[in-house]
């Protein structure tokens, strides 16, 4: 059911619509030169994520205009380049009599409030979704539903096929392409935002009869044919009653965010919590504030398992809050207790380290082995460590090394798994490097090391530089031996400080102390990296800070 024009006869200048149509394709264009094309960066930042449109999107709100904004951004930016197209082609079917019955101005504010109204529909219909919504479909459904109120006779060309005339009457199309969307709708896996759709449709219906010029009449023939005998002149809507509509859709959507946000459902509120609290703590849609990030995210964390899981590693990572290593850990605890395969592996590896919790050596590699078993790749990972100290009574380096080796060859299927895939990988360059359980390979440890770094791991990136710097991945600390390549390891140091990493923090200052160059840092530059890496529990720095 793919159109590609109408009988009506076009009469003036259509600005709006190909504006409409160049800034999506300029967009698109834009999205495609990215690497990688059509980037998710782009989407969360430009997306309208139904979270913060259902919780957070309130007059009080400083987030409010923030969010607002996105509602508008998001429905030039799309998911691909068949998404782009299959809009523009729809939207251009149509947008040209509407323009033409509305006039410029209204038809952009009109456009404008088809695509807000189908963010909302999208947005309320999934109150807790982290995932942001792009495309223009909520407002060309919009447009389409006006057109089929204000010029339902209109002829619709469609492609010749078996399954009918190639012409059907606007109304006619109109309620096929409704109808569909609720078959859609029942298709959870299809990836369609059938609600945005929906309520795009409802705004364009009850807005159409406001925003049209004077004089418009509502269900009027097509210019040039004879609709008129066969189905009358129209009729004419009073602006009393046209604003009635509006205020109809007003209080509708008013309506339906005030019910959700009295009476949410407890998972909704809990998941809309973590990503409101999310992105006050990244700052990429809304204002940074990561004590109030903090606070909201502890609140999640109560009853949502996933917003337990973030906040343990956030506060294991101190980049965005203070590093407590202890919070994190009990966080880990309530997430593994709720069943997260991912918190299960980290808080077992606390029992066997002793990370701020009494160690419990067999019950942790217990809880590791039991996933393991269960085809949990990333549970290997700590179990190999464990081999690798002797931690269940005895060492084992070979068969560490075996255990590594295969995380690194692995294919990760999610986050989690490639995280371990790449923690595995650098295990295994070390005990190359240093021929533990292996025969020793430094060539092959440094290839691996340079793969691990160019695809952006921050620990790889560290032991890249030590390496360069002190022919030594795992070298102690920096030395005032100046080397060829010394501007290359304080590169490395720099970009994996600057990812978080608190070994490189302590590393980067020390390197710039014992070998100044002409770009040395500053003494207080030096001295904010190591308190830094002290924060993030570095030993090596708070040694040195306590000597300074």
């Amino acid at each position: 059911m793919f159109p590609f024009g109408s009988n009506y006869p076009i009469r003036g200048q259509t600005p709006v619509t190909w504006a409409i149509i160049a800034l999506c394709g300029v967009v698109a264009l834009l999205q495609l030169l990215q690497d990688p094309p059509f980037a998710d960066t782009t989407f969360l930042r430009f997306g309208a994520i139904p979270a913060l449109v259902s919780f957070d999107l309130v007059p009080w709100n400083r987030d409010s205009p923030h969010i607002l904004l996105t509602m508008v951004t998001s429905m030039f930016v799309h998911a691909g380049v068949l998404h782009v197209l299959g809009n523009m082609l729809f939207f251009h079917s149509f947008s040209q009599p509407v323009e033409s019955l509305m006039g410029p101005w209204r038809y952009a504010l009109f456009y404008l409030l088809c695509g807000l109204g189908g963010t909302l529909g999208h947005s309320l219909a999934n109150p807790g979704d982290f995932r942001p919504l792009v495309g223009a479909s909520g407002a060309v459904a919009g447009v389409l539903a006006a057109h089929a109120v204000l010029l339902p006779w209109t002829r619709i060309r469609l492609p010749p096929s078996l399954l009918g005339p190639d012409t059907w009457p606007a109304w006619g199309f109109f309620v096929a392409w409704a109808a569909l969307q609720f078959v859609q709708g029942l298709d959870t896996d299809s990836g369609i935002a059938w609600m945005a759709h929906i309520g795009g449709i409802v705004t364009g219906l009850l807005l159409a009869p406001l925003f049209s010029k004077p004089g418009v009449l509502v269900m009027a023939p097509t210019p040039g044919t004879d609709d008129a005998a066969e189905h009358g002149q129209g009729y004419r809507l009073s602006t009393a009653a046209s604003a009635g509509l509006a205020a109809l859709l007003v209080a509708g959507f008013g309506g339906w965010m005030l019910e959700l946000q009295r009476h949410p459902k407890p998972d909704d509120l809990a998941s809309a919590k973590g990503v409101i609290a999310a992105e006050r703590l990244w700052g990429t849609v809304l204002p940074p504030d990561p004590e109030s990030g903090l606070a909201l995210y502890r609140e999640a964390a109560q009853s949502d398992r996933y917003a337990a899981l973030r906040l343990g590693k956030i506060l294991h990572e101190g980049r965005l809050v203070p590093r407590d290593q202890a919070e994190a850990v009990q966080w880990y605890k309530r997430a593994a207790d709720a069943g997260l395969q991912e918190a299960i592996a980290l808080y077992a590896a606390a029992l066997v380290e002793g990370d701020t919790v009494p160690r419990d050596t067999d019950k942790g590699l217990a809880m590791l082995r039991e996933l393991a078993g269960k085809g949990y790749r990333p549970a290997d990972l700590p179990l190999a460590r464990a081999m690798e100290r002797g931690d269940g009574g005895s060492v084992d380096l070979a068969a560490a090394a075996d255990v590594y080796r295969k995380s690194c060859d692995a294919h990760p299927r999610s986050l989690d798994e490639r995280e371990a895939a790449n923690g595995g990988c650098l295990r295994w360059a070390l005990m190359l490097f240093a021929g533990r359980g292996v025969a020793a390979d430094p060539a092959q440890a440094r290839a691996l090391l340079e793969r691990l770094a160019r695809d952006e791991f921050p620990a790889a990136q560290n032991a890249l530089g030590l390496l360069i710097a002190m022919d030594n991945p795992e070298a102690a600390d920096i030395d005032d031996q100046r080397r060829p390549n010394d501007m290359q390891a304080e590169g490395w140091f720099l970009k994996a400080a600057y990812a978080g990493e608190p070994d490189a923090m302590y590393n980067a200052a020390r390197y710039d102390e014992m070998r100044p160059n002409a770009l040395a840092m500053p003494d207080a530059a030096k001295r904010k990296w190591i308190e830094k890496s002290a924060a993030a529990g570095n030993a090596k720095a708070k040694a040195w800070l306590q000597s300074h």
